[in-house]
Formats: structure tokens, C-alpha cells, sequence
């Protein structure tokens, strides 16, 4: 009889063990406050033919926020580089002659938080007023914002993300239209964004559609390199004037999960916010014009990559490489001290056991 109660208890505290690791581990990777650092290096290779030429490139950053904070940036070029700030994006520009290879190097520091992300600020109009793929007077988005109450903010991003479905198969050259996605209940993230924001607008509740990058899970102190392409990948987002007070929100992230709470009013520590999506399309139009002023297109790209390069000879080639190392990641440190505590825990309990039985 006594091994039979030994054996059960070892086979119930393997199984609540188990169990209790696997919550803290979520606990500590998703709840508990942290922070995460990032290192992004954009290198931009060109190359010109014998007689050389006449480079210009202009790359789109971010700037610090109420749920990041971005380093300056450090340039390394030999031709002249300016810095213009405008909203929530610095255009760098740079430009230069090249014989034979160069190289501009760009790296700039991120900082984001694990926790709430909800702060004070000012509404401009903009963000009550319709806008291209954010139809807020559409009769259809009207007719649904009248199924919220007034300013109920989260039950728009609770329907947003258990209304639409990711796409199953490839789609290319699609508007994120906000009334599409209402009628097609098919979409991507930039769907999930401008359909909240459309039913928001509608429902009298200013909002605005956030793009910008998300890093995807990996160990500290590691590194990814890609060629053309960005190791973090395009993303977008919501934020929201609720209660008072602007927050973050993430329907398309949210709809993955059954916690949909999850992502309202607070960042994971992957999301980094290059800006209003309307404003940044400006912005981006903005850099490519003044490229274009110093040469023949070579490359322009607006996402995940926010880059222009262009040349006086239109067999110079470029290519850029994204490195991103991150760095410290309080989450793992969460993780590392719950499991700590939990397992002196733990053999407590089995003393306090032990000696009941004696």
C-alpha cells in the first residue's frame, strides 16, 4: 500500500510539475514585465561599372515611441550623409561617387518592452476620418460598427480578430481594403489593421493603422543575416484612443491564439513601429523623389526593407544585407528565475512529504 501511494504521488507530481513549467514558462516569455534588445545593421553594397558613378541612397528609420526606444543611428559612409526627421521616421540621405565596390553601413540600437503599452496623447483628425483602404463611411463598415456600444473599444478588436482568416494560398498585388476584408473575411495583417480601424473610425473611436516590423522568437546574444531580405518581417498593427488613452493593439496576432487579451494594450517585445501607415507611404514617396533627382532607379523598397538607391549609371548594382542580433532578453530571465523558485518549491513540498510518511 505504501508503494502504491509512492508511486502515485511521483506520477501526480511529474504531471503537475510538467504542467506548472509549461505555465511559467508562458508566464515569463508573455506576462511578466521585460525587455528585449535588438541590433540592426543595414549594409548596402554597390558596385559601378569601370568609369564609375554618382550613388544616392535614402534609407526610412524609426524613432523612439511610447512602447520603444531607438538609438541614433550610426552612418558609415564615405561620400555625405544628412538626417531628416519627420513624424516618427528618420530619411537618412546619403550620396556619393563610387569607383568600383562601396559599402554604406547603417546600425542603430532597439529597445522594446514586454508589458503594457498604453499612454497619453493628442487625436488629430485624421484618425476620425476615412481614408484610402480605410473606409470608415462605407454603408457596409457603418452598418457593423453599429453592432458595438459607442466607445467600446476592445469588443471592435475581439470581433476584428475572431472575424477574419488568414489567406491560404498566395496573393499578390491585393489591396488591404478594410471593406473587402469585411465582406471576404480573408486577410492579412494590413486586413486585420484597416478593418479595426475602418469599424473604430466609424464607431466614432479614433484609431490609426501602425506598419512596421516584427522579430520573430529566437535565443539572446544571436544573430540572422538575410540577403534582400529583412530576418524581421513586415507587420501591422492598431493603435486606439481607448478610455481616455491611446494603446496598442494587435488583431492579427490575436487571432492565433485563444487569449485575445494577449495582444490588447500591450507589446511583446517583437513589435517595432515604424509609423502611421498613410503618413509613412508619403514619407517613402518623399525619398524615392529626391533619389531620383541623382540618378536612374536602381532599387526601391517599402517594406520589410525601407530603402532607395539610385545611380548616374544604370549599370551600377546594389545589394542590401540585413543583420539583426539580439541581445539582452529579460523574458528568458523571467523564465529562468520562475522555474527557480518553482523547483525549490517543489522539493519542499516532497520534504514536507517525506517526512509525513516517516
Amino acid at each position: 500500500m505504501m508503494k502504491t501511494k509512492q508511486l502515485l504521488y511521483k506520477v501526480l507530481l511529474g504531471i503537475g510539475s510538467g504542467l506548472l513549467f509549461a505555465a511559467l514558462t508562458l508566464a515569463g516569455y508573455f506576462w511578466l514585465p521585460a525587455r528585449v534588445r535588438y541590433t540592426i545593421t543595414e549594409r548596402y553594397r554597390f558596385t559601378a561599372p569601370g568609369e564609375g558613378a554618382h550613388v544616392a541612397l535614402g534609407v526610412l528609420l524609426p524613432t523612439s515611441g511610447p512602447y520603444q526606444t531607438v538609438g541614433d543611428a550610426l552612418v558609415t559612409w564615405e561620400g555625405a550623409h544628412t538626417r531628416v526627421t519627420t513624424g516618427t521616421l528618420t530619411l537618412l540621405q546619403l550620396t556619393g561617387d563610387v569607383q568600383g565596390d562601396a559599402e554604406a553601413i547603417v546600425r542603430f540600437a532597439v529597445t522594446l518592452p514586454v508589458g503594457r503599452a498604453v499612454w497619453d496623447g493628442p487625436v488629430a483628425d485624421f484618425q476620425r476620418a476615412p481614408q484610402p483602404d480605410v473606409e470608415s463611411n462605407a454603408k457596409d463598415v457603418m452598418a457593423q460598427a453599429t453592432e458595438f456600444a459607442p466607445g467600446d473599444a476592445y469588443a471592435v478588436y475581439d470581433f476584428v480578430a475572431g472575424y477574419l482568416k488568414w489567406p491560404t494560398g498566395a496573393r499578390m498585388n491585393v489591396a488591404p481594403s478594410a471593406l473587402d476584408a469585411l465582406h471576404t473575411r480573408v486577410g492579412g495583417c494590413n486586413e486585420f489593421a484597416n478593418l479595426a480601424v475602418a469599424l473604430y473610425r466609424a464607431n466614432g473611436i479614433p484609431a490609426q493603422t501602425i506598419t512596421g516590423l516584427a522579430f520573430l522568437p529566437a535565443l539572446p546574444f544571436t544573430s540572422k543575416t538575410r540577403e534582400w531580405l529583412h530576418p524581421a518581417g513586415a507587420h501591422a498593427w492598431v493603435e486606439v484612443y481607448a478610455d481616455g488613452q491611446w494603446r496598442m493593439a494587435d488583431p492579427s496576432w490575436a487571432s492565433r491564439i485563444p487569449l485575445h487579451r494577449l495582444y490588447w494594450g500591450r507589446n511583446d517585445g517583437q513589435h517595432l513601429a515604424y509609423g502611421e501607415a498613410a503618413q509613412e507611404s508619403v514619407v517613402a514617396e518623399q525619398m524615392r523623389d529626391w533619389a531620383l533627382t541623382h540618378g536612374d532607379l536602381l532599387t526601391w523598397m517599402t517594406a520589410p526593407s525601407r530603402f532607395v538607391a539610385t545611380a548616374s549609371h544604370p549599370e551600377t548594382q546594389v545589394v542590401p544585407v540585413v543583420t539583426v542580433q539580439r541581445g539582452w532578453d529579460g523574458r528568458f530571465f523571467n523564465i529562468l528565475a520562475l522555474w527557480t523558485l518553482s523547483v525549490l518549491g517543489i522539493c519542499l513540498i516532497g520534504k514536507r512529504f517525506q517526512r509525513r510518511e516517516a
